[in-house]
């Protein structure tokens, strides 16, 4: 069974789309919420990540500035260098835990008083 992720939007015009898999595409509601994206009707996509991937997400949102991407979304993301934090223009949302050394919530903290 093929799933994906309940696609949002914000008041901005921001769309998210996270598919669960490389198949994601063909449930009925993913291939629903990506013609607009593919229609432009939404104004900026929304950039998430995991582990490797939520570091980068902050990477891609200091060296955007907000010019592509709407909001940014980080799940336990390793990688995340405070110093690219101020670079940061669009919202972003930390999801980390307390017990993982990767993503340490102490980190995340000195991030997030730059963005």
């Amino acid at each position: 069974m093929l799933t994906s992720f309940k696609a949002v939007k914000n008041n901005h015009g921001t769309g998210i789309l996270l598919l669960s898999d490389v198949f994601g595409f063909e449930d009925s509601l993913s291939r629903d919420f990506a013609y607009p994206f593919a229609c432009r009707i939404f104004k900026k996509p929304g950039l998430i990540g995991f582990c490797f991937g939520g570091g980068i997400v902050i990477e891609v949102l200091a060296r955007d500035q907000g010019a592509y991407f709407g909001v940014g979304v980080s799940f336990y993301g390793t990688r995340n260098y405070p110093s690219l934090a101020s670079n940061v223009k669009a919202p972003v949302l930390f999801i980390s835990g307390d017990n993982d050394p990767l993503c340490p919530v102490s980190l995340l903290k000195n991030v997030e008083k730059r963005i």
